[in-house]
């Protein structure tokens, strides 16, 4: 268990043992009447590097008690002094509170890794946790009394409000039953078939979908390591249940009623309001943090009844998104499933025949995949996916006569085909080669000029992942797909030049494009040679492909 709680940065080994005397003489020294208020500002943010740090090293189960005592004590007295100080230091309260309550020395590994345990849990060990669950308490009435007041709100206030009542959420099952009856409510759960057959249906087979993929995941870890292991079903279940079974101390109990009293505080969960919103993507990160971004979405509780207002939403909205309906779609992205959800839903509901409809809808498409993969960290898209319709919906932007959708449609494999699995990468390839003379050769000058950036930037490479564990990739040539590449171009080649004047090898019509379009593509491949000899990764170790102005890709919002 304590090998879980080990960190591997130097940093935050060196603060230990040392970091809780100090974190204790800040403390007093903040609290002390000997220093002026500027002065125990200057303490706080010291304080801030020893909380903000994810977790210290523990030699020994009472260094780890000692630790989680003096956290909370720190906790308990931000949260007294933070209404007396000035608004413009209250952020810095707010974020050392917080950075209390999501340490990880409060998470469920240090508690215990299975349900049959929890009862020979160290008796220390639950008084620690004990105190930490009436500091949380603690902290959720005091978000509770400035939720139900109806005026005097700030912005950090209200992100702290909305972080807070995230942690609660998942623990506190009064704040999480009111919550849910407030977003959607019985009768709404009951219409939802009804109302929404077809959105409906996507959400059920999204659960459906990761449901097995966790069963399958279970099944793997029990073949290989002799026993099932959830870390969703840990934090969601074990950590909610163990937290019930803990003394129901009067005063917990006071806290308790209190942390849900009241009726205003609600108001903010309406389904269009900001807070709701806010709330719903810090769940979502939140969530991520605690599962080391694997997590299990169908054991969150409430989980798809406390999106579904955002989600319908969305599909009434659908496939010509408004400012808010896209801020609804990064809120909810958090959770990577409801990625396939969302682009079956726009490809469902958009007609190829309307044209900026459809331009508008692959921008969409290109900013949802890149936004994953940014807030994600991934090197490729997940397995998930329904390939067979993206590349059929590619197949068939690809046949459009309309220069419009091809420049979008060209513009989304430049953003993203690197991302793609390696079959699926193949298989787009090679559309991309079957339609080759066309677009090599067309009228407009994007479309020419996005297909060669496609043919040197992303075929003549492919991205692999440098290690398994980590987002850093390496380029790799592509030799086969290239040669490939080169013949087409040396077709094009011998028909102008008439050296073979027995085969057309394309319509004679696009001939007139041929000389500007290996002009285009000479450029293109000196681009890509001092790009090359350049710094070409992001500090995340991802590629940092060169970017260009189009003219007809429209903007999503």
């Amino acid at each position: 268990m304590w090998n879980a709680l080990h960190t591997n940065d130097a940093k935050q080994q060196q603060r230990n043992p040392p970091w809780t005397s100090t974190v204790t003489h800040l403390k007093n020294q903040f609290k002390s009447k000997n220093y002026n208020y500027h002065e125990k500002i200057e303490f706080l943010k010291e304080l801030q590097v020893f909380t903000s740090a994810e977790v210290f090293t523990y030699k020994k189960p009472a260094d780890m008690w000692s630790g989680m005592e003096t956290l909370i004590d720190l906790g308990e007295s931000l949260l007294v002094y933070v209404d007396g100080a000035l608004m413009k230091d209250r952020p810095l309260y707010f974020n050392l509170i917080l950075d209390v309550l999501q340490r990880r020395e409060f998470d469920v590994q240090a508690f215990a890794h299975d349900v049959d345990l929890i009862p020979q849990c160290n008796p220390k060990t639950l008084i620690q946790f004990e105190k930490f669950r009436d500091f949380l308490y603690r902290t959720q009435v005091y978000v509770n009394h400035w939720l139900n007041k109806t005026a005097g709100f700030y912005a950090s206030l209200l992100s702290f409000c909305s972080h807070v009542t995230v942690i609660s959420y998942l623990i506190n099952g009064e704040v999480a039953s009111k919550i849910l009856h407030c977003v959607w409510p019985d009768a709404c759960e009951q219409n939802a078939d009804r109302d929404y057959p077809e959105l409906a249906a996507l959400i059920r087979n999204t659960m459906t979908e990761e449901a097995n993929a966790a069963a399958q995941k279970e099944e793997a870890n029990e073949h290989s390591q002799g026993a099932p292991f959830s870390r969703s079903a840990d934090v969601f279940c074990i950590m909610k249940w163990a937290m019930a079974d803990m003394r129901p101390t009067p005063a917990f109990i006071e806290m308790r009623d209190k942390s849900t009293s009241g009726e205003n505080w609600l108001r903010h969960f309406a389904p269009k309001s900001d807070f709701y919103e806010r709330f719903v993507q810090q769940l979502g990160d939140y969530v991520n943090y605690l599962t080391f971004n694997d997590p299990n979405w169908n054991l969150v509780p409430g989980y798809y009844q406390l999106i579904y207002p955002m989600l319908i939403e969305i599909y009434n909205e659908a496939p010509r998104l408004n400012k808010r309906s896209l801020r609804l779609v990064r809120a909810l992205l958090p959770n990577m499933r409801l990625l396939k959800l969302f682009l079956e839903l726009i490809l469902r509901k958009t007609n190829l025949y309307d044209v900026q409809t459809t331009a508008h809808s692959i921008k969409l498409m290109t900013d949802w995949i890149v936004y994953v993969k940014v807030i994600h960290k991934i090197a490729h898209l997940p397995d998930f996916l329904d390939y067979n319709v993206l590349i059929e919906s590619v197949r068939l932007l690809l046949s459009s006569d309309h220069y419009t959708i091809l420049t979008s449609t060209l513009h989304f494999l430049y953003r993203t085909l690197h991302l793609f699995p390696r079959p699926q990468r193949e298989a787009i390839i090679a559309l991309l080669l079957t339609s080759f003379f066309s677009l090599f050769l067309h009228w407009n000058d994007d479309v020419r000029m996005l297909f060669s950036f496609i043919l040197v930037f992303k075929i003549q490479l492919v991205e692999v992942q440098s290690s398994f564990h980590t987002t850093s990739t390496m380029l790799i040539e592509d030799t086969q797909n290239f040669i490939l590449v080169k013949r087409k171009i040396e077709k094009i080649k011998m028909q102008i030049s008439k050296a073979d004047i027995q085969r057309h090898y394309f319509p004679p019509a696009l001939q007139v494009y041929a000389n500007r379009a290996l002009f285009e593509f000479e450029k293109c491949q000196s681009q890509y040679v001092q790009w090359r000899s350049g710094d070409i990764n992001a500090e995340d170790g991802s590629v940092l492909y060169p970017s260009f102005v189009t003219h007809a890709v429209p903007d999503a919002g």
